[in-house]
């Protein structure tokens, strides 16, 4: 496994060791500030203004829910997934 943005390996122990680095509330709570209209004005509509509720929103329509393996290249979709293990390939 590479460190991101690095070429070097990072090795299991490294892994381990990096630091956790969570965001500040204050900026999840920062507004947003989207380019246009029409994606002010469906920000607006979906109820999200700042950086937190824009990351904590999934979409409530789950008419087309389907495993992420039904996934056509280059189609856009919002995934939801746990990571249960991670595990080095060799």
């Amino acid at each position: 496994m590479r460190a991101l943005g690095g070429a070097s390996e990072l090795s299991r122990a490294g892994m381990l060791e990096a630091p956790v680095h969570w965001p500040r509330p204050s900026r999840l709570r920062r507004p947003l500030k989207p380019g246009g209209g029409r994606a002010t004005r469906g920000l607006a509509a979906l109820g999200i203004d700042t950086v937190e509720s824009l990351l904590e929103h999934l979409p409530r329509d789950r008419r087309e829910a389907r495993a992420i393996a039904r996934l056509a290249p280059g189609e856009q979709a919002t995934i939801a997934v746990e990571v249960a293990t991670i595990a080095a390939r060799a």
